[in-house]
C-alpha cells in the first residue's frame, strides 16, 4: 500500500489527467474542424520547449 502522501499525489495526477482528457473531448465536440495535438511530457510552454514540433504541426494545419 502506497504511503498516504504518495497516494494523494497519485490521486491528483489522475484527476488532472481526467480533466485534460475531458477538455480535449470538449474541444473536439465544439470545434469539429479543429485539430487536437497532444504532446506528452509537455507543459503550457510547449511552444517554447517543443518549438520544432509545434511549428511542424501548425504548418501542417495551415497548409490544408
Amino acid at each position: 500500500q502506497p504511503e498516504p502522501q504518495r497516494k494523494d499525489a497519485q490521486d491528483v495526477v489522475q484527476a488532472q489527467q481526467k480533466y485534460f482528457e475531458q477538455e480535449i473531448e470538449h474541444f473536439r465536440r465544439e470545434i469539429p474542424n479543429g485539430r487536437t495535438i497532444v504532446f506528452t511530457n509537455a507543459d503550457h510552454v510547449c511552444f517554447i520547449e517543443r518549438e520544432p514540433d509545434v511549428l511542424r504541426e501548425m504548418r501542417k494545419f495551415l497548409s490544408k
